[in-house]
């Protein structure tokens, strides 16, 4: 197998082997890109969707705020009874009623027990006590769970069956000295809400709202959290473990909660299967309204390198840098040697008068200046052996002339034959015996001399 033969096979072989090395950590590395930049995309996500979900209703909760200090509100909340405290008290509620964006308020009072309400129709004017509470009804049980709650305020989603209405109730404690006096707020119409932020459609993302008990608030499919064949508490919502099978996937939901609450400032991503495929899901939590914020965020869509591979280019590349070392292995090895094996090839044939400068360069250089001198070694030896062979030839063609005088001038027949028979000397008395020359006799034997029966 020639050295070009060997050269190509090497080089095919780690061209292979530099295509799979290259494949293989071409794949790892764009698995990474993907996964920091997966990371880096959800976390601005999961900044986008709170602060467009937060805006909204830190705006209606700080005009609340401002709602639950007002005076004549605090006098009512005392005796709603008395008929001045009361107009008094509706005229605060209804001149907040036009700041709120939904143009309606609540207010429920927990010495009288009486809930308040006005739409933005202004459809109860004058009427704005509706009814009176009871803990025995189950439709006034989150007035309540809110008293019983120990928070500031709390912000979910409810269907209020008495108005008919679903709306993202924003409840407020109205307190004055540390005494709890009842529960104010409003609603933000459900629907516009949802359209106006995580209805957003942006391909590839979903979003879900919770509370800490993992109830679904906000989504953007609103038939999810009021299916009747569905409600697991009391407030008919949907769990967000009901949306993932896999065991770890819920539990990891459940350790982001508890770790958010503890750190309420970072994000917490992973990976979880949803809807039978690979999506990178980002928890933040929304401490303003005790929300966490679930974005999902499918694979595909975050795949950054998914239709750029650096596979072919460095496969190229390597391609194109092993056609020109195969180039230079040519020019400085194969091209040489090959010279150098020809003028080898006439030496051996026997032309000695081979010119050869010198080849290649560094080893190959110096095996042609090796051979260089080997030749010129020969032609010495070659010149010297003919001068001896010339004096020899010389002598013996003297010592041959000598002798022939001798032989010549010998009376007596004297001639010498091959192993055929044939003359291949005759001195001068047996050429006079013959009748012929000495050149005639030669390489003749005796029919041309003499009769069958005397030979």
């Amino acid at each position: 197998m020639s050295l070009k033969v060997k050269l190509f096979i090497f080089m095919t072989a780690l061209f292979i082997l530099f295509s799979l090395t290259v494949w293989s950590y071409s794949k790892h590395v764009l698995e990474q890109i993907n996964e920091k930049w997966a990371e880096r995309f959800i976390k601005k996500q999961i900044l986008f969707d709170k602060n467009r979900t937060l805006l909204p209703l830190v705006h209606e909760l700080e005009i609340i705020k401002e709602m639950a200090k007002e005076p004549a509100l605090l006098a009512m909340a005392h005796r709603d009874k008395d008929p001045l405290l009361h107009t008094n008290g509706i005229a605060v509620l209804e001149a907040y009623r036009l700041k709120f964006q939904s143009q309606s308020y609540f207010a429920a009072f927990t010495k009288s027990e009486n809930y308040y309400f006005n739409d933005a129709k202004n459809s109860y004017a004058g009427k704005q006590f509706q009814y009176k509470l009871s803990s025995s009804q189950k439709n006034d049980a989150w007035f309540y769970d809110v008293l019983s709650d120990n928070q500031a305020y709390r912000i979910n989603v409810d269907t209020d069956e008495f108005l008919g209405t679903t709306y993202i109730w924003i409840n407020y404690d109205l307190k004055e000295n540390g005494e709890l006096l009842g529960i104010v707020g409003t609603g933000l119409d459900f629907t516009r809400f949802v359209r106006e932020s995580v209805g957003i459609e942006q391909e590839g993302v979903r979003n879900f709202f919770i509370n800490r008990h993992l109830d679904v608030q906000l989504e953007r499919d609103t038939h999810l959290k009021y299916d009747e064949n569905l409600k697991t508490n009391a407030g008919g919502h949907k769990k967000i473990t009901e949306f993932f099978t896999r065991a770890e996937d819920k539990d990891a939901i459940r350790d982001a909660i508890l770790y958010l609450r503890a750190h309420p400032d970072d994000i917490r991503t992973f990976w979880v299967e949803y809807e039978g495929s690979k999506k990178l899901l980002g928890m933040s939590f929304l401490q303003e309204v005790e929300w966490f914020n679930l974005t999902l965020i499918d694979e595909k869509e975050l795949e950054i390198a998914k239709d750029f591979s650096i596979f072919p280019i460095l496969c190229l590349l390597f391609l194109v840098i092993l056609i020109f070392v195969a180039g230079a292995l040519h020019f400085l090895i194969i091209a040489p040697l090959e010279k150098l094996k020809s003028s080898m090839q006439r030496v051996e044939k026997g032309n000695y008068e081979v010119d050869l400068a010198p080849l290649g360069s560094a080893e190959i250089e110096a095996l042609s200046q090796e051979f260089i001198k080997m030749i010129a070694y020969i032609r010495t030896n070659n010149v010297a052996l003919e001068e001896k062979i010339q004096e020899r030839t010389k002598g013996l063609m003297q010592s041959e002339a000598k002798l022939n005088t001798i032989l010549d001038s010998v009376d007596a027949f004297i001639y010498i034959k091959d192993v055929q028979y044939r003359y291949a000397y005759a001195n001068k008395r047996a050429c006079e015996h013959l009748g012929m020359s000495p050149e005639k006799i030669i390489g003749q034997n005796d029919e041309l001399f003499f009769n069958a029966k005397t030979t």
